[in-house]
């Protein structure tokens, strides 16, 4: 696949019009839409609100406050891969796996991590996943509008598609995680699992998550909302 940074190919140095957006988006690779398996090793230990959304608005300008300076994470166990720009609390139930597992579509992100269920055993063929991506954008998102968003997050549902993805809607759902903007997708993969896929914009960063299931949906779907309420993210100056 071609090397392709998330949305710094794609929105190209010094571009600021949406066609240039688009063109620039098109050439680049997926990431991990519903692809989060087991890598295998062994097991870690135990560690020990939802969100409500509405289609995507057109043509609203987006957030131009600064955001969070810094990350506050606390009241749980804290997981911060390295020294990535975002941080959230490990959901009840729920363990670090993110040494054991490996994403196969497109690029992993800056900072990946997931979780999983404590009680599940660790095999490469377990979907009920939760995995978390960071990507540094070259373009300041906050000034652009939903609709110029969802218009570059569109091309990537394409791309999803391709690869054996069925999406419920292309409209998403816009919810806010820590005060940013997000839109809410849910997908099938031809391998019969779910993906409710998340992606989160301030400034010059995004943040993804890919809550994938097939056998435990209520529990991933609690645990995701879990980590969006307890997300927080940073954007670079």
């Amino acid at each position: 696949m071609r090397d392709c940074q998330r949305w710094r190919g794609r929105f190209g140095l010094g571009v600021a019009a949406a066609a240039g957006l688009l063109a620039a988006l098109a050439a680049c690779t997926t990431t991990v839409a519903g692809s989060g398996t087991f890598a295998g090793g062994a097991s870690p230990g135990p560690a020990g609100t939802t969100s409500t959304g509405s289609p995507a608005a057109t043509g609203t300008p987006g957030s131009t406050s600064p955001g969070r300076s810094s990350l506050s994470c606390s009241g749980g166990t804290v997981l911060r891969p390295g020294n990535a720009p975002y941080c959230y609390l490990l959901p009840a139930g729920f363990r670090d796996v993110s040494s054991l597992t490996t994403t196969a579509v497109g690029q992993s992100g800056e900072h990946p991590s997931s979780v999983a269920l404590a009680s599940e055993p660790v095999t490469p063929a377990v979907r009920d996943l939760i995995i978390v991506l960071d990507f540094t954008l070259r373009l300041d998102t906050d000034p652009l509008s939903d609709e110029d968003l969802v218009r570059q997050l569109d091309v990537l549902i394409g791309q999803f598609e391709s690869q054996g993805f069925t999406f419920d809607s292309r409209v998403p759902a816009r919810i806010t995680v820590d005060g940013a903007r997000g839109f809410q997708y849910h997908a099938t993969s031809r391998e019969g699992y779910s993906s409710d896929l998340v992606f989160t914009f301030r400034g010059k960063q995004e943040v993804e998550l890919n809550c994938q299931y097939k056998a435990h949906q209520t529990q991933i779907r609690q645990a995701c909302d879990s980590i969006l309420a307890s997300l927080q993210f940073v954007a670079p100056s």
